[in-house]
């Protein structure tokens, strides 16, 4: 996706795609130990898809991050009618669902660690600065029958532009 910065009009779409392309490149699968992206989506995979077919070629499997862009703010920094310079903050959360909490908090710990080595490439790539871990959350669900292990990261970046 390699993105090389992020406008207001698509701030969102911008913010996603930087954070993934971070991810992406940086987080391995626990189950074939390679960096993929196949397993990084913008939101949770049609569940009955899993459950209908297991085995075939629509299904999908775990582990699985989410990555959504939650709520932005913007407050202008200069007095012009334009408002041509504005600071805010980008909130995303990112989840992570696997199959064991070993493999879960593993992968948890890999994102974390990505987008903190990888700040600076957030910070020129986004205009993303000082990122904030607002907290982290343990939680566990059902898909049919299959026990998902889930871990919710809660993030918030600044941004000047």
């Amino acid at each position: 996706m390699a993105v090389d910065g992020v406008r207001k009009a698509t701030e969102s779409v911008d913010t996603y795609n930087v954070i993934h392309d971070v991810i992406s490149s940086n987080v391995t699968d626990p189950l074939t130990g390679r960096a993929s992206n196949k397993f990084i989506f913008s939101g949770f995979p049609n569940p009955n898809d899993f459950l209908s077919a297991k085995a075939g070629p629509k299904s999908w499997q775990y582990p699985i991050i989410t990555i959504e862009v939650g709520d932005i703010t913007r407050d202008p920094l200069t007095v012009d009618s334009a408002q041509t310079i504005s600071k805010g903050t980008v909130d995303v959360e990112i989840e992570v669902h696997a199959r064991a909490s070993l493999e879960r908090n593993q992968l948890r710990d890999d994102v974390l660690n990505q987008l903190y080595s990888n700040a600076s490439e957030l910070a020129n790539k986004a205009c993303l600065h000082s990122m904030i871990l607002l907290g982290t959350t343990n939680d566990t669900e059902y898909m049919g029958e299959v026990k998902v292990r889930v871990n919710k990261i809660s993030l918030r970046f600044s941004r000047i532009d």
